[in-house]
């Protein structure tokens, strides 16, 4: 159902026969709300999914991650915890709505799930815009697949506009996240850090 400006490819993600294509521009809860499309990997199409509870300029689907039998989905303008404080979506790979989540200390403008990752049964959410140590210093938080929440993370050594989250990644039991705006070798040289 792809039409001009839906931005459908924006993110794509691939777990074993299924694959994931956010349309991050996709109108179907209003202009900008956004959607995520699921195929197998000879590109028959499964299903086409979108925040229950999606909005206009919600941008779901501009990040996407899958892994075994869980897919998530961000809109990292959704406005539950402030303006653009962010959210993330947990489906199976069928398309069925298992859970949202936000950050528990959210706020607007923190970007929640500007980048998600999952790896078995972890999820990771990154909030370049967070705050904690300076403004848009950065964060990361911890899902499990259920949408429990486990941990944040930020840098040790974090500093205003360092981006910590701007990306996330995990495997199995190590996550790294990027922080492009860190200083060490030079403004904005970039830096990431490991975690179990």
């Amino acid at each position: 159902d792809g039409v001009e400006g839906d931005y459908f490819g924006y993110s794509v993600a691939i777990s074993g026969s299924t694959i994931v294509v956010g349309a991050y521009a996709d109108d179907d809860n209003g202009n900008g709300s956004g959607s995520a499309y699921i195929y197998d990997t000879s590109g028959n199409f499964i299903n086409k999914i979108v925040a229950p509870d999606g909005a206009v300029g919600d941008i779901f689907g501009a990040s996407v991650a899958i892994s075994g039998s869980n897919i998530v989905v961000s809109a990292r303008n959704d406005d539950d915890n402030g303006n653009e404080s962010g959210s993330a979506y947990i489906y199976d790979t069928a398309g069925n709505f298992i859970n949202k989540i936000v950050a528990p200390d959210g706020a607007g403008i923190d970007y929640f799930g500007y980048s998600v990752a999952i790896s078995s049964s972890n999820i990771v959410v990154g909030a370049w815009r967070d705050d904690d140590k300076g403004n848009s210093s950065g964060s990361a938080y911890i899902y499990d697949t259920v949408g429990n929440f486990i941990n944040k993370i930020v840098a040790p050594d974090g500093v205003t506009n360092a981006y910590f989250g701007q990306s996330v990644a995990i495997s199995g039991s190590t996550i790294v996240v990027g922080a492009y705006g860190d200083d060490d070798n030079g403004n904005e040289s970039g830096s990431a850090y490991i975690y179990d």
